[in-house]
Formats: C-alpha cells, structure tokens, sequence
C-alpha cells in the first residue's frame, strides 16, 4: 500500500517545559500551544518537590515527545488491514523519565484506553499497577499492553523510579484498533505470535538492548527538525523487532522458556561482527566453558566460534555480490580487522578467495 510522493518531515521541533515537542504550524495554534505548556509547566514546577523541600523541574528527569499534528501525510509502512479497513499507524508520545525520589506515596488511580503502551523499567524499586494487580518494578521489567488493559505505571509508593515508555495506535478514520498485543503483532508479522502474560522480567543483556533502541528513537524525535518520519518509523520497526525477537517465539511459548543456549545463538546473531569471548558467551548460558562449547556443539553442529564465523562469512558474501566495496572493507564491515585472515578465511570457507567469488558472481550468466 505505498503512497506517492516524498516522505513527510516531521514538523519544527520547538523546546517546550517538557523536552522537545512537535509544533502545529499555523501561528495562532502555536501561540497556544506556548500558552498551554507554560501553565502546565508552572504547574507541575510548582507542586513536585523533592523530599528536602527543593523545587523540582520536571525536565530535570523527563525528555518527553508528543504528536501534535493532525491530518499530516505519513509513511506508508507499519500499517495493518483487519475487518476490511486500513489501519494507521501513529506515534502518539514517547519519554524516558528518571523520578527522584518521593517523601510518601501517591494516590494514584489505574485506566484504560485504545492505546498501546510498551514500557521498559530501568532502574529504582517501587510498584507499579497493571490489570488490577499490584507489581514490582525494578530494572528489566518489560510491560506490553493493549487497549482495554487497565494500569498505571507510574511508581505508586514512596521512592523513585526509571523506565522508558512509547505510546501509539493505529487508527482507521476515528477508530482505534482494539486488538489484543499479540493479535496486533500477528497483523503487523503475517506469523501467528503467542500471547504472553506480562509483566515479564528480562535478562540484563535484553534490558540493555532494549533500552538503547528506545534512547535511540527518543534521540530522532528530539532530534534535528530535519529528521524524517521515516527514519522515526524504522526505528520503531527495530524496537518491535528486538521486542518480537526476544519475548516471543512464533506459534510457540514465549522466549522466558529460551534455553540458555539458545539465548547465546542469538546475542551471537545480534553481534557476530564483534570480538566474543566463550568465557562471556558461557557464562550468559550459566555453563561452563567446556560444557557450553559440548552443548552448543550439539545444539547446532558446531562451536560458538564457528557459528559466528559463518554468520561473518554469509555476510562478506552478500556484500562481495551486491556492491562493489574494496576487500578491505568488506572485511572490517563483518568484524575482520586484519584483510588477510579474512581472505584465509573466506577461501577456506568457500572454495575460492573473495576476489574470485565477485568475479563469479558479477559474471552473467
């Protein structure tokens, strides 16, 4: 369903109480925009305060993203047809926040809309509630949740908190799509995706992962006001990704059941271009060296260091076959700092040295 015309740009960031939050173009509107987020900031500066009685800013642990266009042009990916509609998808705000710490609890009260939330807690202890239930939030608590799911995820006892949150929906006309997480990730996957009750508490290497990719869309959003809306929606694409990658299996159970092995195969996927070491790799499968490298072997027909070695090889082979990147190159691109042990390498591999395999693959035939 790709639509014409160039891709829309997002609109002139303007720096508001808090962070950085997309302007509406017509100057009437952005005059009360201002006006609107002055009293709000004046509001929340004037009732957070910390525990020794010092004002607060909000911004001081908050960088906040919020759409506030209305009927502007938008890439045409990371849509869903369901019940003979189109369904859009939109950003609706994002925001890494960092809360001090708080003399006594808050009164807070959960709710429910037709939105997706998807929260990662990063740091502090507290709780936090989600479907009637009180949880624990610390670092590596990961909450996906749908329309209709009642929470609120800010920390509800006294005491602090971090976590990184993004909110969208998709949206046909003035309907919101209300599918469940996992029947909206079968759409958007054409895979039949398992539910997976959340809360879920993820491995440390997950956390951090996870975690970059979410500073990483908050850096585009407050970024440059140059920054495409289509490089904003390929970093949701590989947020979704890492999530879809490490919480589910397809038409299966979710990834907790992972065995440590492998869980290691795919951090060896995830960075096959760097220097991996099999005391880090074993002590991630909770092993010892000797008895990972027996039950990798058995896993998959070969050591940890040979997988990555052919993930590597796969790799220079594409790029030997579809551009026309020196050698050299080719082999930093995969991980190979020295070209000849890469060329030793490739040609033991493949038969032929990686000269000879472009000749070959560049040939017609």
């Amino acid at each position: 369903m790709a639509g014409g015309g160039p891709p829309a740009v997002l609109p002139e960031l303007e720096a508001g109480p808090f962070g950085t939050v997309t302007a509406p173009h017509p100057a009437s509107i952005r005059v009360l925009h201002r006006l609107i987020l002055l009293a709000l900031y004046a509001l929340i500066f004037s009732a957070v305060m910390h525990e020794n009685g010092l004002f607060l800013s909000y911004i001081d642990f908050m960088r906040f993203y919020a759409d506030t266009e209305t009927g502007a042009p938008a890439p045409q990916f990371l849509q869903l047809a369901h019940a003979e509609r189109v369904w859009r998808f939109r950003l609706l705000h994002a925001h890494v926040e960092d809360r001090p710490s708080m003399a006594h609890a808050r009164r807070l009260g959960d709710h429910a809309h037709p939105l997706y939330h998807l929260l990662l807690y990063t740091g502090g202890r507290n709780e936090f509630l989600f479907n009637g239930r009180r949880h624990v939030s610390r670092r590596g608590v990961l909450v996906f949740a749908g329309p209709g799911e009642r929470h609120c995820f800010e920390p509800c006892q006294p005491g602090g908190g971090q976590y990184v949150e993004l909110t969208f929906a998709y949206q046909s006309g003035a309907l919101n799509l209300a599918l469940p997480v996992h029947e909206m990730l079968s759409l958007l996957t054409g895979e039949a995706v398992a539910h997976v009750p959340y809360p879920i508490p993820l491995r440390e290497d997950q956390t951090v992962q996870l975690a970059a990719l979410f500073n990483s869309l908050m850096a585009l959003l407050c970024g440059p006001r140059n920054t495409l809306r289509f490089a904003v929606r390929h970093a949701v694409v590989d947020l979704l990704a890492a999530v879809l990658d490490e919480v589910y299996r397809v038409g299966a159970a979710p990834a907790a059941e992972i065995s440590g092995i492998e869980a290691v195969r795919r951090r060896i996927e995830r960075a096959y271009t760097e220097r991996l070491r099999i005391t880090d790799l074993a002590a991630a499968a909770a092993l010892s060296p000797g008895y990972f490298i027996r039950a990798f072997r058995k896993a998959y027909g070969m050591t940890p260091i040979a997988y990555q070695q052919q993930l590597r090889i796969n790799a220079a082979r594409a790029l030997l076959s579809a551009s026309n990147l020196r050698v050299k190159v080719v082999a930093a691109r995969v991980g190979y700092s020295n070209e000849y042990l890469f060329s030793r390498t490739f040609r033991k591999v493949v038969g032929m040295p990686p000269r000879e395999f472009r000749r070959q693959a560049w040939t017609p035939k």
